[in-house]
């Protein structure tokens, strides 16, 4: 007899009630579960291994990296563990980026930049400069906003 769930009508019933219950993300890392990205696994609370059962109350819905890293440990030795604590900071900023709290690193590369000594600096791709030496070109993002931004975030559409 197989252990767990394997697939079929049990396995969507099971991710159903636990959907319904938990949410739809990971309980662990709390990632959102987006098709291609971060796919659904059942995970046991009290594995398996560990004597646990394949019950609703020992359940959990996990994405595959929690899942994994998890592993054999139980659901409160995990949670206190540093890997997690980790993967928790990357989906949080992941999900800032998603909400465009966060910009892309590739938002603060200046192609065309001068420096003048003394921390002075002048771009000349977005003719953004700090020639007081305040700032580092590191923290300012490079304009125009279409190397950052989507086409459709721009362009100015007249109706």
């Amino acid at each position: 007899m197989p252990r767990g769930f394997r697939g079929g009508e049990k396995h969507a019933r099971a991710i159903e009630s636990l959907i319904a219950r938990d949410g739809d993300c990971c309980w662990y890392c709390r990632g959102q579960f987006v098709p291609g990205k971060r796919t659904r696994t059942i995970d046991h609370v009290i594995p398996l291994a560990a004597g646990g059962r394949s019950r609703l109350d020992n359940l959990r819905l996990a994405c595959t990296r929690c899942n994994h890293a998890k592993g054999a440990l139980t659901g409160e030795a995990y949670a206190v563990s540093r890997g997690l604590a980790i993967r928790q900071r990357l989906v949080a900023k992941e999900q800032r980026r998603i909400l465009g709290a966060v910009l892309p690193k590739t938002a603060y590369h200046h192609p065309r930049i001068e420096w003048f000594g003394e921390g002075r600096w002048a771009c000349r791709s977005c003719h953004v400069s700090s020639l007081a030496g305040r700032w580092s070109p590191a923290t300012v993002p490079c304009q125009p906003p279409s190397r950052w931004l989507p086409l459709t975030a721009w362009v100015r559409v007249d109706t």
